[in-house]
């Protein structure tokens, strides 16, 4: 999914980023149990790896952390 195509989900749902992540994870543990204990190391080193290399912050001049 493209970060556009998210922002604008997470807009038009009027949710935090977080809050739809959590969701999302927890209606993918409910509903695909198998595939996401499949998926979940997956998911994990991905968090990792996107901390290691951040990108530029989407929103850090509006919330003061540039």
């Amino acid at each position: 999914m493209d970060s556009n195509d998210f922002r604008s989900i997470v807009e038009s749902a009027s949710v935090s980023d977080w809050t739809l992540i959590d969701a999302a994870l927890t209606v993918a543990s409910v509903d695909y149990p198998n595939e996401f204990k499949r998926r979940r190391e997956g998911i994990v080193e991905r968090i990792y790896t996107i901390m290691s290399v951040s990108p530029p912050c989407h929103d850090c001049v509006a919330n003061n952390n540039a």
